[in-house]
């Protein structure tokens, strides 16, 4: 009987050590960013929900390799978190691609033109770079031709939506994308991620969301 106990308590306090050696593996300005400037309200945000923000953009292929990952990451946790992204334009091209997002938003079909974007420009390469090409897209989507135009020229929401993600971007001092912010408190880009026991590029972008998953639930905590 002894012998069994000692065993469980060998057991309990392997567990204990396994979770303190995971969290110690994630330390402040090493694997994240602890944002000192407060953000955006999150007035609107359900009760015990944390708010991930990713900024990204379809003609990114960094983005377009965690497009995969992310969504799988925020599948399992939808009950948990509220996503919201941001789309950057680092790159003057980039301009109608972040536009796209906030029509495709508008329209209600966001889910279903932004994988479409992402395989469209990173595998078939096209060259989505005007409004004529962009509609043509949203059109082989079957998305109204005109409902794209209503939107791309008549929509004052879309040109202060992108307004409002440019300062969101300077708040926050995202300087490179992919990158994601948990609760307006914590940024994890892929420069936070960087080691020699990464092999595949998968391996970045895995690491980034665990760095991501363990600072969710920190902010899930009583404390957080």
């Amino acid at each position: 009987m002894q012998k069994i106990f000692q065993t469980v308590v060998l057991a309990l306090v392997c567990l204990v050590l396994s979770i303190n050696v995971s969290a110690a593996q994630y330390t402040a300005g090493k694997n994240y960013r602890v944002i000192t400037q407060r953000g955006l309200p999150q007035n609107d945000t359900p009760k015990n929900k944390v708010v991930i923000t990713e900024f990204f953009s379809y003609g990114c292929p960094g983005c377009n390799a965690l497009e995969k990952e992310f969504k799988h990451w925020t599948k399992q946790h939808a009950s948990q978190i509220v996503v919201r992204r941001v789309p950057v334009t680092f790159h003057r091209n980039w301009d109608i691609l972040a536009r796209a997002y906030h029509i495709a938003n508008a329209l209600e079909v966001e889910n279903k033109v932004s994988p479409a974007l992402f395989k469209a420009i990173h595998k078939l390469d096209a060259r989505l770079t005007s409004y004529a090409a962009m509609r043509q897209f949203f059109v082989e989507q079957g998305i109204n031709g005109n409902k794209f135009d209503n939107a791309y020229r008549y929509a004052p929401q879309i040109d202060a939506a992108m307004k409002q993600d440019e300062k969101t971007r300077q708040l926050y001092q995202v300087t490179t994308i992919p990158a994601i912010v948990v609760n307006g408190k914590y940024l994890v880009d892929l420069t936070m991620v960087s080691g020699a026991n990464k092999t595949s590029e998968k391996d970045y972008f895995k690491a980034m969301m665990n760095v991501v998953d363990y600072l969710t639930k920190v902010e899930r905590k009583p404390n957080g």
